[in-house]
């Protein structure tokens, strides 16, 4: 009977060792495909899904990022919002209710997707485990799953082709997925900071988290 406890002992160690190393391998081949994103601009489509792969909602419209931290998502009709970050305050500007939300960008992004996309590659990467495939010589998938729990998401789908980020989905403990389709792609372009700025217009509420004020 010891002999077999130690066997099995032995032997889960084995596997522990064989699977931390293998993340870690994933992960350093996922870091280039990071790293080397210095900004993204595309079109998305975004569809959410429940658990029995029922449509819960479908939203179309424009992100952009830019290294470090700076970040702008829009949508359309029927969501017709604006999110920015200019790097140190997100500003939340919901048109039909003319209402603008301010929060502080480290405590809106921080263990998020956004982070790992226009934030610190190395501080994102050393709290997940990281499963990659290479499904052809241009593509490859990597799924990472945090090393603890989080609110945000159970697992972070990456989809990579021609070293272009075409798709991201995400999947809560809910079985909620949300799938991020991009097209009309533009990496490692010149966008201007000024993309990231936000003024709120005359006449529409501003609500400020009291977190995000210096």
């Amino acid at each position: 009977m010891r002999v077999t406890k130690l066997f099995c002992l032995l032997a889960f160690g084995f596997l522990l060792n064989s699977f931390q190393a293998h993340a870690e391998t994933m992960a350093k081949k996922l870091k280039p495909f990071l790293q080397e994103l210095s900004s993204f601009e595309a079109d998305f489509q975004q569809i959410v899904t429940d658990e029995n792969g029922y449509s819960l909602q479908s939203l179309n419209g424009k992100i952009a990022l830019l290294k470090p931290n700076l970040f702008r998502w829009e949508t359309n009709d029927p969501l017709n919002q604006l999110l920015i970050s200019d790097g140190q305050k997100i500003w939340l500007f919901d048109r039909d209710l003319e209402q603008v939300t301010v929060r502080s960008s480290q405590q809106q992004f921080e263990n998020t997707p956004i982070q790992v996309l226009s934030g610190n590659v190395d501080s994102f990467l050393d709290q997940y485990s990281v499963e990659g495939q290479q499904k052809n010589s241009q593509t490859w998938k990597f799924t990472l799953t945090p090393n603890v729990e989080m609110n945000f998401f159970e697992t972070l789908e990456l989809l990579f082709v021609d070293k272009m980020l075409t798709q991201m989905t995400m999947t809560d403990d809910l079985g909620q997925t949300t799938r991020l389709f991009f097209t009309k792609i533009s990496q490692n372009s010149q966008i201007d900071s000024d993309y990231f700025q936000f003024i709120p217009p005359d006449g529409v509420d501003v609500i400020q988290d009291s977190a995000s004020t210096p």
